[in-house]
């Protein structure tokens, strides 16, 4: 390792391979595109990746055929890059290669490491970047290659609400079904199957999914929530499963039915089961191709080296201009074809860009707005908040406004179900909770069931007990007497036992 390390050090690799994969979470095994170095004698190689329970293991391999000689020593450095292009994590060895050989790292990194613990750092843009450096041993480098390639996964995204009707009368293992469609190429035909089983007397609410005539396998993860009358989520459930047979089962037991009446007001609006549904169907390998090859005549170290990842991503967004066309539509209102109205205010916008961001806005234009209106009125909301909502939609930017604003804007994302928004919202609030708004958030967090907004309020009163004293409080708990009563309760408990364990 040792000798590899000083032969790398400070030398211009013969040729550098740079592999981004897209959508990693859907891969297990995987190959690159096969790539030919000239100044490797014609040899041709591939990286080969494998996700394993609690490792990433990654291997350079020489293919079974090229023009190259038998054998052939190489010193080589496998690398994940982070997104300015530099080495989060580097690994050098040093072998000789054969035809159908491999040498690599068998634990090249923690799986946690890359999937969550510094998952920020490893996949920016939902990316794994990986970079491969060979230099031939005795050999100087007069004019060193590199070469990009990229894999991505198929991934498919779903997200809605299963109204179920007439649950009340739903009798026991009748399915109802909903069809999970997709335009993804090669994305598998599956089904969302709800049904009611007892179990040991008791009748619990079932989640399946039929997975057809699948011709690879894929995997599925995702969230149900089970929401009340106003739409906020009451219990839900996460699952991460793969599909390796015909029928899965995601919620074995959902809820137990039994529980039902004594909140049918809140559960069962007009008799009406509704469930939030968050997808992410992953099915192997979309495409997989090299994107650039190109000689280069100077180091690929330093500041070309720190950039060229970034850059060359880039130039491939900035490329097309639709996403600047999108930005503008929303300035000009050209080719609109619906006006939202909030206040005196009209703002001219288009239904399917706010029905590809917004399943409640799908719902409203394909459901109840065959025949739109000169406008639609957007009832409980302001016209500054509309337009910051508007702005989010067309341009994914969230304006930088007082918290009462931010505040208005999260009950907005929370109405249309714009799950980003309604995370970026609560983050800003959760960092500007003061002495002054603390009574207003805990009231908004408790209301609509914000529950990372929720527990930063908590910590910021366990912090300061003397809010318990202040006037503010009193009129908080005289208008909210149970909110109030719940919440002193959990912080004199939390901090009692706090203490006790000092």
């Amino acid at each position: 390792m040792g000798a590899a390390t000083s032969i790398t050090e400070g030398r211009k690799a013969h040729f550098t391979y740079v592999w981004a994969i897209e959508n990693i979470f859907a891969l297990t095994v995987g190959t690159s595109p096969a790539f030919t170095i000239k100044s490797m004698e014609m040899t041709k190689w591939t990286l080969r990746l494998n996700v394993s329970t609690s490792d990433i293991i990654l291997r350079l391999y020489r293919e079974e055929e090229d023009d190259g000689p038998e054998k052939i020593g190489i010193v080589y450095e496998l690398s994940v890059l982070n997104d300015d292009g530099l080495p989060l994590i580097r690994r050098i060895g040093t072998y000789t290669f054969l035809r159908g050989r491999h040498g690599g790292m068998q634990n090249f990194i923690k799986k946690d490491d890359v999937f969550s613990r510094r998952k920020e750092e490893f996949l920016p843009t939902e990316v794994l970047t990986i970079r491969c450096r060979m230099w031939k041993k005795g050999v100087e480098t007069l004019k060193p290659d590199v070469s990009f390639a990229r894999t991505r996964m198929g991934m498919d995204r779903h997200c809605f609400v299963w109204a179920i009707k007439d649950f009340s009368t739903l009798p026991l293992k009748h399915k109802m079904t909903r069809m999970l469609k997709s335009n993804s190429e090669g994305s598998p035909e599956l089904a969302l199957i709800l049904s009611l089983r007892k179990h040991f007397g008791i009748i619990n609410v079932c989640i399946d999914m039929d997975c057809g005539d699948m011709t690879k396998s894929c995997a599925v993860k995702g969230e149900i929530s089970l929401l009340d009358a106003e739409g906020a989520s009451v219990d839900s459930v996460k699952f991460y499963r793969y599909l390796s047979r015909r029928h899965i089962n995601l919620c074995r037991k959902f809820f137990v039915i039994q529980k039902l009446p004594t909140h049918k007001t809140i559960l069962l609006p007009n008799d009406v089961l509704s469930l939030r549904c968050e997808f992410e169907i992953l099915y192997g390998i979309v495409w997989s191709k090299m994107e650039t090859c190109a000689e280069l005549e100077s180091a690929i170290d330093t500041d070309v080296r720190k950039r060229r990842i970034k850059e060359i991503v880039e130039s491939v967004t900035n490329s097309c201009p639709f996403r600047q066309n999108v930005r503008e539509y929303l300035e000009d209102g050209i080719f609109s074809d619906v006006a939202l109205r909030a206040d005196a205010e009209t703002f001219q916008v288009h239904k399917i860009i706010l029905s590809s961001r917004s399943p409640v806005f799908e719902a409203m234009f394909t459901n109840d707005m065959k025949e739109t209106n000169e406008f639609i009125d957007i009832p409980d909301m302001d016209s500054g908040t509309l337009r910051s909502l508007l702005l989010y939609i067309y341009k994914n930017e969230v304006p930088e406004v007082e918290w009462e604003k931010t505040a208005n804007l999260l009950k907005a994302a929370d109405m249309y179900e714009l799950l980003e928004l309604k995370k970026l919202c609560s983050n800003i609030l959760k960092s500007h909770i003061s002495r002054a708004n603390v009574c207003c958030l805990l009231f908004l967090a408790d209301t609509h069931h914000y529950e990372e907004l929720h527990k930063a309020v908590l910590n910021f009163i366990s912090k300061n007990l003397d809010i318990f004293s202040s006037d503010a409080w009193e009129i908080f708990k005289k208008e909210n007497s149970e909110l109030a009563m719940d919440t002193m309760e959990r912080i004199v408990y939390n901090v009692a036992n706090s203490n006790q364990r000092m």
